[in-house]
């Protein structure tokens, strides 16, 4: 599953935001560079993948967190999300 992702630097320091989940067996968070770095006063825009194995998340409807974390600060934030894996085949 492919999400979007804006990351805002409006600081004047470089940000670092860490991005993982929650709840969602045997899946991970797959970005090119996680913390992904934000230069002061730019942003960063991209797409990232939550990607699991066929014997990882329980068939049908999943629901996980999705969570960002500004560092070294560590305030975070969780949005709750769905994952729909597939039936297993036999």
């Amino acid at each position: 599953n492919t999400f979007r992702l804006r990351i805002e630097n409006r600081g004047s320091e470089p940000a670092q935001v860490r991005i993982d989940l929650d709840g969602l067996a045997k899946a991970r968070v797959v970005l090119p560079a996680n913390p992904v770095v934000v230069a002061p006063g730019s942003e960063f825009a991209g797409t990232f993948e939550i990607a699991a194995p066929p014997d990882g998340p329980a068939p049908g409807v999943n629901h996980f967190e999705l969570r960002s974390q500004a560092l070294p600060k560590g305030s975070t934030q969780a949005y709750k999300m769905t994952f729909i894996a597939p039936q297993r085949k036999p």
